[in-house]
């Protein structure tokens, strides 16, 4: 059985793991269950950042607020990486495209709003 220090030591470990963009993809690929079938297809790395995209067929605004809300301070995926990783992670620019185009179409013919994220 750990002891209390131990048992510590091990959040402190796990807290102090440095997570990057990558690695949050590809948490998102080994763990459809946890994340959803698609988060997959919906996130990828660009520039060395975040990117999460979402699809929509009428109002990209509504879209784009129900995307941002949990990336955004104490916003679910907010509370998860900084509880686990102790990241913040920073939503530093976002997108709209009325019509999904190159890599997105994968994902979508339809509309495509999409969040940049910082992670770190």
């Amino acid at each position: 059985m750990k002891t209390f220090r131990e048992i510590s030591q091990d959040i402190d470990e796990k807290k102090s793991t440095k997570i990057t963009a990558s690695g949050i993809v590809q948490m998102f690929k080994d763990n459809p269950v946890d994340w959803g079938d698609d988060m997959k297809d919906r996130a990828y790395v660009k520039k060395g950042n975040l990117v999460i995209i979402d699809s929509y067929w009428a109002g990209s605004e509504k879209a784009m607020e129900q995307l941002r809300v949990g990336w955004l301070p104490r916003g679910t995926y907010w509370n998860y990486f900084y509880e686990e990783y102790g990241v913040k992670v920073k939503i530093v620019d976002d997108f709209v495209e009325m019509t999904a185009t190159g890599r997105h179409k994968k994902f979508s013919k339809n509309g495509i709003v999409g969040i940049v994220i910082k992670v770190g």
